[in-house]
């Protein structure tokens, strides 16, 4: 608790409240958003067609690079941060209005990729300021400890949005409540405008060129290059040196094969719609994302408690301690199990960063078998919604848990001046990968043949059979907690690394050398 209120406070409570309001909006809207496609886009005869949607909104967050290259050179009005999480918010506002009045398969995809642009572009925005300020590199401990809370605080509005979509649905339609979800936006909008402080931080310039460090990343060492010959390629080259090491890459590699196996969220999302259609109301639904989003803020604070906090030496930490006394059979000698789960986990945070991310992976395909209790004991009446909730606390602490490696990854290789388009870039990666997921999982639903076994005709008279039915959906998780568990496996240990490449350290102090060599005295 104490961390967590001590990070908090350092970062600036304008970001903090424009993530907020920026994940309530999405949360918000995403039950109404599932119930649209459905239950009255037809969704639910076909559930690839839903894996496809959310690979379209996957398709669209994969361009964080590039919203991250937009805040870090386009400021608007001396600012660079706050103009982009607004405009962001603005654009995902109209497309979010647009999709509750949608009709047609076709109008829901576009709304929702344009949802998915803006709220992208403002996260893009919103991350960059704060690895500006605070991630640039930090020990492992320390970046783990940052990420944990800025995941907590995004996911604490998860739960808040949750919380809202309930009530929300018990009062109004669906598509109604999509609809009201923008005003949340607007909220992050005014958040980010009014009230984040975009003043350099100490030590910094404002052009972003540390004061008397031999940087040259601003404004003014861009014109001095400007004026090189070297031509606009070579000086993009220099700059972006650091993206384009051999480790940088590598890591790149290990979170998109860390990412490709297929998740069986989606398609298990659509048969509790078709199980329990009748038996839940749509507020129902609204308390199973809550509790999902309690999962997750869980999960977050427990990562960050476990591998964010300092870890000392010898008897500091326990680790020699319980060595000595796992050989001797005293029992007035012999830690608690508290002891012993901090010292695992101070060993795990002490190991290579592939541990962590190999203990993500089993976390995540182990909680995620917990689906099975729903497709082999059926819950009813009144049941159902606790016994989902319970399922979607532990699922969701399992799928975070086995995201929040990536994002330490992503917060320790980030190059020093390109913390925002290092960071976004192994999260465009770890898109990849996602966006892979989804159409394998949706290729392997048709295989499957998973899907609502009728549905009704066009004209809604009658029901039709579709061929289809959910007899194989155990199997189908079966055999996606076997990838989540292989495929990392084969993949990460060889690959992943937390140390920086020597070369590019090298490439980014030959161009800081010839910037200064260029800048008039």
């Amino acid at each position: 608790r104490r961390f967590i209120v001590i990070t908090m406070m350092t970062i600036d409570p304008g970001a903090l409240w424009a993530y907020f309001f920026l994940t309530v909006a999405a949360t918000a809207a995403s039950t109404g958003v599932d119930i649209t496609l459905t239950r009255e886009l037809g969704f639910e005869r076909a559930p690839e067609a839903l894996s496809t949607y959310y690979a379209l909104e996957f398709a669209a967050t994969m361009l964080k690079p590039l919203y991250a290259s937009a805040s870090d050179s386009c400021a608007i009005g001396g600012r660079r941060r706050a103009p982009h999480v607004a405009l962001g918010c603005a654009f995902g506002a109209l497309c979010v209005c647009a999709l509750s009045r949608a009709t047609t398969r076709g109008w829901a995809y576009v709304c929702g990729v344009g949802g998915a642009v803006g709220s992208a572009h403002a996260y893009a925005a919103l991350d960059g300021y704060v690895a500006e300020r605070y991630g640039a590199q930090q020990r492992r401990e320390h970046a783990i400890r940052a990420q944990s809370i800025a995941m907590a605080t995004r996911t604490f509005g998860a739960i808040c949005g949750a919380g809202v979509g309930v009530v929300v649905l018990a009062c109004v339609s669906a598509r109604t409540a999509v609809g009201l979800s923008s005003g949340w936006l607007a909220c992050a909008a005014a958040c980010a405008w009014f009230w984040m402080d975009e003043s350099a931080p100490h030590g910094v310039d404002q052009d972003g060129c540390g004061e008397d460090d031999g940087h040259s990343s601003g404004i003014s060492a861009s014109i001095a290059l400007a004026g090189s010959s070297d031509g606009m390629l070579a000086r993009a080259k220099r700059r972006y040196a650091p993206l384009t090491s051999a480790t940088f890459a590598r890591n790149v590699a290990a979170v998109v094969l860390y990412r490709i196996a297929p998740t069986a969220l989606d398609t298990f999302g659509a048969y509790t719609y078709w199980a329990f259609e009748d038996v839940l109301p749509n507020w129902g639904y609204g308390v199973v994302s809550l509790f999902a989003s309690v999962g997750g803020f869980a999960a977050a604070c427990a990562f960050g408690a476990a591998f964010g906090r300092e870890v000392g030496s010898g008897d500091v930490d326990g680790t020699t301690q319980w060595t000595s006394m796992s050989s001797s059979p005293s029992s007035e000698t012999s830690p608690t199990g508290f002891v012993k789960l901090r010292v695992i986990a101070d060993r795990i945070a002490r190991a290579p960063l592939w541990v962590l991310f190999m203990f993500g992976a089993v976390a995540d395909a182990a909680l995620g078998l917990c689906r099975l209790f729903i497709v082999w004991w059926p819950p009813r009446g009144a049941g159902a919604v606790w016994a989902l909730s319970f399922v979607q606390i532990l699922t969701t602490f399992g799928l975070r848990i086995g995201y929040m490696p990536i994002l330490a990854l992503a917060a320790i290789m980030a190059p020093p001046k390109l913390e925002a388009v290092g960071f976004a870039t192994l999260i465009f990666a770890s898109d990849v990968g996602a966006l892979v997921a989804a159409a394998v999982a949706a290729r392997v639903t048709r295989d499957f043949n998973l899907g609502a076994p009728t549905a009704l005709d066009p004209d809604g008279a009658r029901t039709i059979p579709t061929g289809r039915s959910w007899n194989a959906l155990d199997l189908f998780i079966l055999v996606v907690a076997a990838c989540k568990v292989i495929i990392p496996l084969c993949s990460v240990p060889w690959l992943v690394s937390d140390r920086p490449d020597a070369s590019a350290t090298d490439a980014d102090d030959d161009q800081n050398a010839d910037a200064d060599r260029l800048i008039p005295s």
